[in-house]
């Protein structure tokens, strides 16, 4: 039985005044209204993932034939009200949404929103609280629903008002690889943004003859790329099959993406099933398109297999982010890889002032590893004589979740749900480092140099390895020490 993760504390998104930390060693904030500096390329300085994993005889490898993924999503119960355009005003407190006992009593383990829409003239319907009903917390037969306004005020991120492009991920990409198709995504994408007064995206699909690696992204505005991916890690021109649950999973991770780094481009990869090979090869068509961060919301129980992929996720200039899973304690890849950054999940409170508090979400998954060695960047942060995960943490319960725009095949009408999971973290966290790229190009800095294992940012004070580009934040979330440092400064 894997080990249950020691999550003491998982506030751990970051302010920009730490992503400007993260930055590089020494690198800096940039000042209030500066954008990317001309003459430096906003991918010349990419924040990726290249650890050296300690030597173990590697076991036998089984075949992968009929090992599949699934999504790491949950919904709460309920189709919400249209929520109230924010305008990107965070002032407004969340939505709080009162269940029946009946509504309280349903899982929300991927409840896609197909399954939301069919229960709505069954009681699947919202009852928003009134002011005076309103409580602080999600309790019981209560949901609490954020806006992307709220949440990046929650997190201490700019508004997209007073943000420099920098800060919105200008010229970065986000790749979102997922299984099967949305055939709704730009419809979806453009109501969020239409509702919540986010920047618009244009959007194309790429074709089996597409040249890659792709063109740089735009330093001034963001683009969604929609890509069908073959099982040999080629472009297709035919779409995937459609699947409610990971055209749910789509929706999601693309608007949430594009919530944290709405000026980041962002490529869509559907996978044309989600067996692993399938999803592995996904991966790989994402490192011939050029540098980026890669967000993964989907896992597989770790089997033996597991080190037959690391080769997957050994690109330079990528990183990896993969959800940890929700059933608790257990360890999936593609998170278990000692090349990708596993997110776990919290439970957010935050009422539209102040500070945030956040608590284990009890579903998020992690654990010890019983195939992947452990890495020497865990030297001294885990208990543990293989992999640990999970390495950061997002809010992930649906409970305390975020609004996410949903459309049936072949409607028109948009449904709204209260969305959370890991894989609702994951690619919140794909969109911080998007941000961290981008302000790298800003200060105008190179690939960051070669340092030490456990060597400790100056401007930061977080542990990381230096190669061939910047380690991101690899905490390990037990760790009270440096999170009593980051507290102390005023960084967390």
């Amino acid at each position: 039985m894997p080990q249950a993760p020691r999550l003491h504390h998982l506030g751990l998104a970051l302010s920009l005044a730490l992503l400007g930390g993260l930055t590089a060693c020494g690198g800096g904030l940039a000042g209030a209204g500066g954008d990317a500096s001309p003459g430096v390329s906003p991918q010349a300085a990419v924040v990726s993932l290249s650890v050296e994993v300690p030597g173990e005889p590697q076991e036998a490898v089984p075949a992968l034939d009929g090992l599949e993924a699934r999504p790491s999503f949950h919904a709460a119960p309920v189709l919400l009200d249209d929520p109230t355009a924010d305008a990107d005003a965070p002032a407004q407190t969340p939505t709080y949404t009162r269940l029946t006992a009946a509504q309280a009593a349903l899982p929300t383990r991927q409840r896609s929103a197909d399954s939301l829409r069919d229960g709505a003239n069954e009681g699947l319907r919202a009852r928003a609280l009134a002011g005076s009903e309103a409580q602080p917390m999600a309790s019981g037969g209560t949901v609490v629903t954020y806006t992307p306004a709220q949440i990046r005020a929650a997190y201490k991120l700019p508004t997209i008002a007073a943000a420099t492009k920098a800060q919105l991920g200008a010229g970065q990409t986000i790749y979102i690889v997922n299984a099967k198709h949305d055939p709704n995504i730009v419809a979806e994408l453009a109501a969020f943004n239409s509702k919540f007064s986010l920047p618009s995206c244009s959007n194309r699909t790429l074709t089996a003859t597409t040249a890659l690696p792709l063109a740089a992204a735009s330093s001034s505005s963001c683009e969604l790329v929609i890509a069908y991916s073959t099982s040999t890690a080629t472009l297709s021109n035919t779409a995937p099959a459609y699947d409610s649950g990971w055209a749910t999973e789509i929706a999601l991770d693309v608007q949430w993406a594009h919530a944290i780094a709405p000026l980041a481009r962002l490529v869509l990869i559907e996978a044309p099933d989600a067996s692993v090979s399938s999803l592995a090869a996904a991966i790989r068509l994402a490192t011939r398109m050029g540098p980026g961060v890669v967000s993964m919301s989907f896992g597989a129980n770790e089997g033996s297999w597991v080190n037959s992929l690391e080769s997957s996720f050994a690109t330079t200039g990528m990183s990896y982010l993969a959800a940890t899973g929700d059933d608790g304690a257990g360890v999936m890849w593609p998170a278990v890889s000692n090349r990708v950054v596993a997110v776990g999940g919290t439970s957010l409170s935050w009422t539209g002032s102040g500070t945030r508090s956040e608590t284990t979400w009890s579903s998020t998954g992690g654990g010890v590893s019983s195939h992947m060695a452990k890495p020497s960047y865990q030297a001294g942060t885990a208990n543990a004589t293989k992999r640990a995960v999970a390495d950061v943490a997002f809010n992930a319960n649906p409970y305390t979740g975020q609004y996410v725009a949903t459309m049936a095949p072949g409607s028109s009408t948009v449904s709204w749900m209260s969305a959370g999971g890991t894989s609702l973290a994951t690619p919140q966290w794909a969109g911080l480092l998007a941000v961290a790229n981008a302000l790298r190009a800003q200060g105008g800095t190179g690939p960051a140099p070669r340092c030490a294992v456990r060597q400790r940012c100056q401007r930061c004070a977080v542990r990381q390895r230096c190669q061939d580009g910047w380690h991101p934040a690899r905490h390990h979330l037990g760790q009270q020490r440096q999170l009593r440092h980051l507290r102390g400064n005023g960084r967390l």
